[in-house]
């Protein structure tokens, strides 16, 4: 099957959530991210990121059985800090939503399940940012809703407002490289 040369969803601007709203936290683009995308897939406002951010920083670590051993399960580090990949989908499936996680993943693929009218949150960012002497590595998840030849198009959360037909463009290239240095993390929604 051959992909479309660009997908985009229009319907999905009016699931936006802003994670520095009231006073919110820069390290909740995870949680809101994960409400955003659980949103977009049920077609209506379930899912609020600051109950999901709420909940994930009670359960930071959590002791779960796994072959006759307790072993800790790790979804923010430090508790309000950032959320791992892994926790996303935990949360997702635990409130019935399908998701999977996938590493050193391929645009392809990430077009491919868009195609399919699921969304992919990807895990950007710089390991190897600098401010100066002080090393400043940063991480950042947004949920993807569409892509041209030249931008992915996404719902960010860390911007502040979107109008209704309005997604966050991003030259393919830049996104591309800050995905590559993040290990091409992606989770796939739906």
């Amino acid at each position: 099957m051959a992909l479309p040369s660009s997908f985009v969803r229009t319907d999905v601007a009016q699931f936006h959530q802003y994670q520095l709203r009231a006073g919110g936290s820069p390290n909740h683009c995870g949680p809101f991210s994960i409400a955003i995308a659980a949103n977009i897939l049920l077609g209506q406002p379930v899912f609020d990121g600051d109950a999901v951010a709420t909940e994930l920083s009670q359960r930071f670590v959590e002791w779960r059985p796994r072959r006759g051993q307790v072993i800790p399960v790790v979804n923010r580090f430090p508790r309000d800090a950032a959320t791992l990949p892994g926790a996303f989908v935990r949360y997702l499936r635990e409130h019935q939503i399908p998701a999977n996680l996938h590493f050193w993943g391929k645009f392809d693929h990430v077009k491919a399940a868009l195609n399919l009218g699921k969304v992919a949150i990807p895990i950007v960012g710089q390991w190897s940012y600098r401010n100066g002497r002080r090393w400043q590595p940063w991480a950042h998840a947004k949920v993807l809703v569409g892509y041209t030849p030249t931008h992915i198009l996404a719902v960010d959360p860390a911007v502040p407002m979107l109008e209704e037909t309005m997604l966050c463009p991003q030259p393919l290239k830049e996104f591309l490289t800050w995905w590559r240095s993040m290990g091409k993390i992606w989770i796939e929604v739906g």
